[in-house]
């Protein structure tokens, strides 16, 4: 068995974080796809994961598709910056909101 690669996440501002994976435990685990060059990853928090979206792609950025992972809590969508590095916008439901 494997261990999970190793990831260090840090909230830069309210929103805003940034995770660190060991690019070649990422590799191993065949997530090289979802991270960028260095094994980082961006994530910023939006309130409108829709509207964010479409306001990237109206400016002409590549975005990928809209996605729910694990509770269906957070829905998010990648982009990648000139250089490759990933950057994620999140919106994070909480029920009853």
């Amino acid at each position: 068995m494997r261990p999970e690669p190793a990831v260090a996440a840090f909230e830069i501002v309210e929103g805003v974080w940034l995770e660190l994976i060991e690019a070649e435990l990422a590799i191993a685990q065949g997530m090289s796809g979802d991270i960028g060059p260095g094994g980082a990853i961006v994530r910023f928090g939006v309130k409108d994961s829709r509207r964010e979206k479409s306001r990237l792609e109206s400016s002409g950025v590549a975005t990928g598709a809209i996605v729910r992972p694990g509770s269906g809590q957070v829905t998010m969508f990648n982009v990648r910056d000139p250089s490759g590095n990933l950057l994620s916008f999140y919106e994070l439901r909480i029920e009853g909101e």
